[in-house]
């Protein structure tokens, strides 16, 4: 008998449901285009609640988030940015939270990065 050990890596980035792509391939391009259409601010810490609602509603369409509730998070970005991850994920549900809080601490790094950029 032979048993075949396979390289495979210890952890898998989490997978977007309803799709193949991992998180890291999963393209947040079109949230750019949203928000420059409906003036929302690229920094997230300066969303209003419709502006999040806005976000939610986009990221449940673009990810296949069926069955999260939007108006669960009737909070600013500022609020939403202080409740930190470990209490973000324990309101969303598993993977949910996941994707949404990857994508929240992209913009949060984007929008760091280009106001440190000096004019």
């Amino acid at each position: 008998m032979h048993i075949q050990i396979l390289d495979l890596p210890i952890q898998v980035p989490p997978v977007t449901p309803g799709t193949n792509q991992k998180m890291s391939q999963a393209s947040f391009a079109s949230w750019e285009k949203e928000r420059d259409e409906f003036n929302i601010p690229k920094d997230p810490q300066l969303c209003s609640e419709s502006d999040v609602n806005h976000w939610l509603l986009w990221a449940i369409k673009e990810f296949n988030l069926d069955g999260f509730d939007a108006q669960s998070f009737l909070m600013t970005g500022k609020m939403i940015c202080e409740m930190g991850k470990e209490m973000f994920l324990a309101q969303t549900p598993p993977y949910v939270g996941d994707i949404l809080w990857e994508h929240l601490d992209r913009l949060l790094r984007e929008s760091s990065s280009s106001s440190s950029i000096p004019p």
